[in-house]
């Protein structure tokens, strides 16, 4: 299993595409571990890209 840290915005986009191929994965195999661990991936990366957004969105308070 290749899995790694989101870093590129191209990682975030194939993501999205790899969870939906594993939805239908049954519980227990190596295809739903992935896609929890996917999952979880993206959930951080959209929420350290809105911190980050924030941050240098103009006008924010820094």
């Amino acid at each position: 299993m290749d899995i790694k840290p989101l870093d590129t915005e191209d990682d975030d986009c194939a993501a999205p595409r790899e969870i939906e191929s594993l939805m239908s994965a049954e519980l227990g195999t190596i295809e739903a571990d992935r896609l929890d661990i996917l999952a979880t991936l993206v959930d951080v990366w959209e929420a350290t890209s809105r911190d980050r957004s924030a941050v240098s969105a103009p006008g924010a308070a820094h």
